[in-house]
Order: structure tokens, then sequence, then C-alpha cells
């Protein structure tokens, strides 16, 4: 079993809940739809729910994550869409795939960051959560 995406489109937010196997290609081609699914709805504030995932990424892997959403997220704005606050939930080990991404996209001024639970993220968003 690969990686299993649910997508909710709330009043104020979009939320990606994610379960399944760890899988590179998989998890870029999520980060595009969420960033599609916000252009489509003008919904610009994202929760990202990745807790169900399991196993870990390498190093290797963790870098081409962050090149391919810095490239994705780099097309949306350029191509006129707006910022994104995206907020990572994250659980265990796993939040090791996202603390490289983190920082960088801090080092370049992103609306990212990691939660341990939904409504710290949702409290960092400003939107009630579901």
């Amino acid at each position: 079993m690969g990686l299993v995406s649910r997508i909710v489109q709330h009043d104020e937010f979009i939320e990606d809940i994610l379960s399944g196997s760890y899988c590179l290609q998989e998890s870029i081609d999520e980060f595009l739809k969420i960033v599609t699914a916000c252009r489509q709805s003008g919904l610009v504030k994202v929760v990202i729910d990745c807790r169900k995932i399991e196993g870990n990424a390498e190093a290797t892997e963790k870098a081409l994550y962050i090149l391919e959403i810095e490239d994705i997220y780099g097309k949306h704005l350029d191509s006129g869409g707006c910022e994104l606050m995206i907020a990572y939930v994250v659980g265990g080990s796993f939040a090791s795939i996202f603390e490289p991404g983190l920082n960088m996209a801090r080092r370049n001024h992103l609306l990212f960051d990691l939660f341990a639970d939904t409504e710290k993220a949702c409290e960092w968003l400003g939107v009630c959560p579901a």
C-alpha cells in the first residue's frame, strides 16, 4: 500500500489527512494536489496531517522532496498564485523528514511550520479546527 490521501475542504482551510507507506514521488504529487486545491478553492491555509504515515526517508529523499516542493511552490507563486500557509502535523520519528524542509522554508521566508497536533496547527493558521 502506498500513500493514501483524504483532502477535506473546510470553510477556512484545506486539510489533507495522509496515511499508508511513505513514498517520495507520491508525497511530491500530494503537495501538487494541495497547491492545486488551494488555487481552485481560493483558500490559502492548509493542514497536512502526516501522523499516520509509516516509514521514513533517506537523506537524499529528504533533499529531493524539499527541492521539488520548493519548485512547485515557486511556480505557483510565479503564475499568480497566492502565498500559502502550510502547517504539517507530524509525529514521532517521521518529523525528521520535514525538519530540513522547515529550516529551508524559514530561510526563504515561506509560511510553513511543524506541529505535533491539529489544534496547534489550526491556532497558528488562525482557523477553527474541524
